[in-house]
């Protein structure tokens, strides 16, 4: 028996991380690499194969719908530092350098209650919550080494006027810090709150995707 098996990794549909080739700002990629390294044969620098190896830290689950007391947040309902803040003590672990976080946002959960169309626009555009880019001093002063949710992390449609990704631009191309996304978080809250603990070995191993600008996952948090 045989299969083919072909994955467009971006998008809202597939759990992947980013490599830090995926995004660019004004010709740059992260370190002040030109655009120009990546081709339609691939990129020839900071690829996913920068990432196949000891991708592995403690993890740290963060769950603002929780912290919200509701099912899901809604798009115009951004995740803030604060919340950041009010998870991180809710748990009782401090995130500390190195760290990966997994927030989460109840999206598979708004999914399940209102429907798919529920995450996109009439012109198609997606329509999802996901953190305003004041989380991202918050990450930063942490030293956190990677972050991972159930959304694409950006607001969509973004709110904003000069910037329609700034969670992409401000993690992968100022801080090299690649995204995880689409994770389906239900297991892992459960998990955390019968052990009474949001603190976990977590281990992502990407596929050599020579050049790849990401690949497919099956994140594991092992307790």
């Amino acid at each position: 028996a045989y299969d083919f098996f072909g994955v467009f990794p971006h998008g809202q549909a597939q759990s992947h991380l980013d490599a830090l080739c995926h995004i660019s700002h004004h010709g740059k990629l992260y370190n002040g690499q030109p655009t120009t390294q990546v081709t339609s044969k691939g990129s020839r620098t900071l690829a996913i194969t920068t990432m196949t190896e000891n991708l592995c830290a403690r993890g740290v689950f963060l769950d603002i719908t929780a912290v919200r007391g509701t099912d899901f947040i809604e798009q115009n309902e951004p995740i803030r530092a604060t919340d950041l803040e009010a998870a991180e003590a809710l748990t009782g672990t401090k995130v500390q350098a190195g760290d990966i976080v997994i927030y989460r946002t109840g999206r598979h959960e708004r999914r399940a209650q209102k429907g798919g169309q529920v995450e996109r626009l009439p012109d198609g555009r997606g329509h999802l919550p996901g953190i305003y880019p004041d989380c991202l001093v918050w990450f930063h002063e942490r030293d956190v080494a990677l972050i991972a949710s159930d959304c694409a992390h950006d607001i969509l449609p973004a709110p904003f006027e000069k910037e329609w990704i700034p969670i992409h631009v401000g993690t992968e191309v100022y801080m090299g810090m690649p995204l995880l996304h689409n994770l389906k978080l239900d297991v892992l809250a459960k998990t955390c709150n019968e052990q009474k603990r949001h603190e976990f070995f977590f281990v992502v191993a990407p596929l050599r995707i020579n050049g790849g600008t990401a690949s497919p996952v099956n994140p594991i948090a092992i307790f």
